[in-house]
């Protein structure tokens, strides 16, 4: 379990900012997480960056992965500023983006809020579980997963897709 807060502001000059609870990024040699937890809030403020990744637990999992998440929760908020621009943002409560992965994540919930006040100069995507998933490639197993924070966004962006899951 990690409890502790993370707050963040880089200012400018980074390309790819991934940030997490427990991981920014996994793209290879992890294929399970089990009984996890975050509690600290994650507040990203104070950025400019292309691309932008922010969760509760893992930032993005990425390009082969065929990874578990067991049993894992979020329950601290996850708030991005007005004061952050980006080309693109995803940010979810468990996981930010996962991209042409196998992915299983039974039992696993967020309960914290996910909020975004950004500015996007193309997609901004938003959701109490996934920010964003793939389709193709991806095999994508739900039993038992369930949100109970709230979604917010009030951010500016050229298309903006907000869900209560992904």
């Amino acid at each position: 379990q990690v409890s502790s807060d993370i707050y963040t502001h880089p200012k400018t000059g980074t390309v790819l900012l991934y940030i997490g609870g427990l991981f920014g990024c996994v793209s290879s040699n992890c294929d399970q997480i089990i009984d996890c937890k975050n509690t600290g809030t994650i507040n990203v403020s104070e950025t400019t960056t292309r691309m932008l990744y922010v969760s509760g637990l893992l930032g993005t999992a990425m390009y082969g992965v065929e990874m578990k998440l067991d049993g894992c929760a979020n329950t601290g908020d996850i708030i991005v500023g007005e004061d952050v621009f980006a080309r693109n943002i995803y940010v979810g409560g468990i996981l930010a983006s996962t991209n042409n992965i196998k992915m299983q994540y039974p039992n696993c919930y967020n309960s914290g809020n996910v909020e975004s006040k950004a500015t996007a100069s193309q997609e901004t995507y938003l959701g109490s579980i996934f920010g964003w998933s793939t389709k193709s490639n991806s095999d994508v197993a739900t039993v038992g997963i369930y949100n109970s924070g709230t979604v917010t966004y009030s951010g500016n962006s050229a298309l903006a897709y907000v869900g209560g899951y992904c």
